[in-house]
């Protein structure tokens, strides 16, 4: 269904039979149409007979903008569908039809050669074709037909589901009757499973894989200069080429943290601030540690405040005598490791200075953070920072590298750099097209951000937002 006549069909739902219509003559060209069945209409809706009104008014003023069938020969929903004109028109599917459907068609299984459908079956391609997860267009295109939205919803449950087609790249039917082995056995069509049953279960889905031929125009991610595949998700087999190009602003990137020390060449000493591995023990930390080491990085002090496994000093950053506590930590390493921190600090600000006082004269800070999360709290849960305010909480930082980070359904992580953060609706109208998207308490669309900074030579700290309250009678603020 086009969104503009979702838009207006939805718009007739809320606010009612349009006025202009007169009633009267709608039930007259309905009745003389010849495909309005009273009896037929009350068995197949228990809720028209419930409600105690005339089967013919109800079709008029409701049941006919609300997709209903008139009898077994007309339904309403899929002559809107094949005629968009209808939905604009205002007027009533049937009546419509009487008036100015001479030529058209009205039968939706003359729409799909050598297939017979049920009602049952239409209102089922009626709920299908209403999804996200069902592409017509694409549909069509693979199996090599000519036919309406709807239209095509009838072939993939009626014939191309059984042979093993999918409904859209979002949603892969045989994977899905393949993983839920009750589904199988029960001969469902995979989607319509989905959409009744498996959504509300919480079963899982993944996207189409992609073909080996028929991707031109569509970049893998291993022939992209300056880029790599990183940990793609086993289900993908390491295949990437699912991934469209990016919209304008954004470029792939290999900008996880290993890669950053290659590319800018950085050494020394690191302090992994936030530094503890909760429900993990000290081998993951020596591991951590020896992978860090491995590409020049050491000596290592993790920080935390909390005492366990990766932590060297236990201390708060917030605390404004950390210093005088530990002053062998003041401007003493060459990289702070800052990840996943700052959402779970009451204090960001204090918390800033603390960590830019860490670094040496010219050193590097790696930040990382959560821009799109759900509430998780370590122990608690407070802020999102964007691209802007990692630039505030650090002003005298040169940013050598800004990206954002997600995780593609069934294809594994990515990277991609971006300068200016003015185009993250590009970056979500991107990700958009590449996953199925389900907002639940488990689950929902998450989007990382990260940026590496250098410190200037100068041996003077910076002061950050809220040690400088000049930041507060800024212009853009009330005094």
């Amino acid at each position: 269904m086009k969104p503009f006549q979702s838009v207006v069909r939805l718009w007739r739902l809320v606010s009612g039979p349009n006025k202009n219509q007169n009633v009267e003559q709608t039930r007259r060209l309905i009745s003389e149409s010849g495909l309005f069945d009273a009896n037929w209409y009350l068995n197949r809706y228990p809720d028209v007979v419930e409600s105690g009104l005339d089967p013919l008014d109800h079709y008029a003023r409701f049941g006919g903008f609300e997709g209903r069938w008139s009898g077994p020969e007309f339904h309403g929903r899929w002559y809107e569908e094949r005629y968009p004109d209808v939905t604009l028109s205002g007027l009533n599917p049937l009546a419509h039809f009487a008036l100015h459907g001479a030529g058209r068609r009205t039968r939706k299984a003359r729409g799909v050669p050598g297939v017979k459908v049920t009602p049952d079956d239409l209102d089922d391609a009626a709920l299908i074709v209403s999804s996200s997860l069902f592409d017509a267009d694409w549909y069509v295109h693979e199996q090599t037909l000519d036919l309406a939205p709807l239209e095509a919803a009838i072939h993939y449950l009626k014939i191309g589901a059984n042979r093993g087609a999918s409904p859209s790249p979002l949603f892969d039917g045989p994977a899905y009757l393949k993983a839920h082995s009750d589904v199988r056995k029960s001969r469902a069509n995979p989607l319509l499973h989905y959409l009744k049953h498996g959504r509300d279960q919480g079963r899982q889905i993944v996207p189409c894989e992609p073909k080996d031929k028929g991707n031109a125009g569509i970049p893998d991610f291993a022939e992209i200069p300056g880029t790599a595949r990183i940990k793609p998700s086993p289900r993908s087999g390491g295949n990437w080429r699912g991934m469209k190009k990016l919209p304008p602003g954004f470029t792939y990137s290999r900008r996880y943290f290993d890669n950053l020390v290659r590319d800018f060449e950085l050494a020394g000493s690191i302090c992994h601030v936030g530094s503890l591995l909760n429900g993990r023990g000290q081998a993951d930390a020596e591991r951590l540690r020896s992978g860090f080491a491995a590409i020049g990085l050491t000596p290592f002090v993790g920080i935390d405040i909390l005492p366990g496994p990766n932590v060297d000093v236990v201390a708060d950053l917030t605390n404004p005598e950390i210093f005088d506590e530990h002053p062998e930590l003041d401007r003493a390493f060459d990289i702070v490791y800052c990840s996943a921190l700052f959402e779970h600090v009451e204090n960001p600000f204090a918390c800033a200075q603390t960590v830019r006082r860490l670094m040496k004269p010219g050193g590097h800070l790696y930040f990382a953070g959560p821009w799109v999360q759900g509430y998780h709290a370590y122990p608690d849960d407070y802020w999102r920072i964007s691209l802007s305010g990692i630039r505030v909480l650090f002003p005298d930082l040169e940013w050598l590298a800004k990206w954002y980070m997600g995780t593609v359904t069934g294809k594994g992580r990515f990277t991609v750099d971006c300068d200016d953060p003015r185009n993250e609706r590009k970056l979500f109208a991107f990700l958009t097209d590449q996953m199925p998207v389900r907002i639940s308490d488990r689950a929902m669309t998450n989007l990382n951000i990260g940026a590496l900074g250098r410190a200037p030579m100068s041996v003077e700290h910076h002061h950050s937002a809220a040690g400088d309250q000049s930041f507060w009678r800024m212009p853009w603020r009330r005094r």
